[in-house]
């Protein structure tokens, strides 16, 4: 999983995370890089399967890679 050592978090996903450190709470995002002017299926489901790894479960992507084809069209 790469890691980024640069870079922005903002609106609430910041947010969230502030509020965590502040009140000490353990927390970790996952975040994809996406066009912030249409949907991204595929960073959706890049952000599943990774979540599925760290969570050791298998999840099905199927309905996100059939958005991504009705999106692309």
């Amino acid at each position: 999983m790469p890691r980024f050592d640069e870079g922005a978090i903002g609106v609430v996903s910041g947010q969230i995370l502030l509020y965590a450190i502040a009140a000490k709470i353990p927390a970790f995002s996952l975040l994809a890089e996406t066009n912030e002017m249409n949907p991204d299926p595929k960073a959706n489901a890049g952000i599943l399967k990774v979540l599925g790894k760290i969570l050791n479960f298998d999840i099905d992507l199927a309905y996100s890679h059939g958005k991504d084809r009705r999106l692309s069209a």
